[in-house]
């Protein structure tokens, strides 16, 4: 049984403004981070092939878990999993190779945090009003993105990228928390390749 400390869709406010805010902090500021550790383009265009990759390789087997352990755990997974990403660019300025970990990791976070987000936005009791809340998601989101970059580059400046990336992660494990004190927990069918091409439209036709 869950404690309920966010009624309503709070705790998914709380969630997302966190998770914005600490992103926003270095989300910018990371190709340049790759360049200044490696002095090439290469690892930079590495970095994103391998993120992207990622996503796609894992968003169907992200929804098999959702189906299997819940919204909330799952959720909360991806979370660390964009944390870990952080603490391996940390390492990569050791070793470079450390920056394929952590777009790998990113990729994996991107479908394990946001298909129980959108879950959540649509399978909510708040039917009549998803305009207004869907609405007020864009808005924490986007009150979130606001400061962080500009907050992000004087600590840069002032204590450099390292103290940044830790920052990082503390917000965004904070932000992995308010969906355990929320009353919405979301499991979904499961889900395969065979079901994915049956519906399909072009199958239809």
């Amino acid at each position: 049984m869950k404690k309920i400390l966010f009624p309503g869709l709070s705790g998914l406010y709380a969630s997302v403004f966190l998770l914005e805010f600490g992103f926003s902090l270095v989300g910018i500021f990371v190709p340049l981070y790759l360049f200044k550790i490696t002095s090439s383009f290469n690892w930079v265009f590495a970095f994103y092939f391998f993120f992207n990759l990622a996503i796609v390789v894992f968003t169907l087997p992200a929804a098999r878990l959702i189906a299997r352990f819940g919204s909330d755990k799952i959720s909360f997974l991806g979370t660390c999993l964009r944390a870990g990403c952080f603490l391996f660019l940390i390492l990569s300025a050791y070793q470079p190779a450390f920056a394929l970990l952590a777009a790998v990791s990113w990729g994996l976070a991107i479908p394990l945090f946001w298909l129980p987000f959108h879950l959540t936005i649509v399978g909510t009791d708040h039917r009549l009003a998803f305009g207004k809340d869907a609405s007020r998601v864009a808005i924490f989101s986007r009150l979130g993105g606001m400061a962080g970059p500009v907050l992000g580059g004087l600590i840069i400046q002032q204590l450099g990228f390292g103290w940044l990336y830790f920052l990082t992660i503390i917000f965004l494990i904070l932000s992995g928390l308010p969906i355990f004190f929320d009353r919405y927990e979301f499991k979904i069918p499961e889900i395969s390749l065979d079901q994915i091409r049956k519906n399909l439209p072009i199958g239809k036709m």
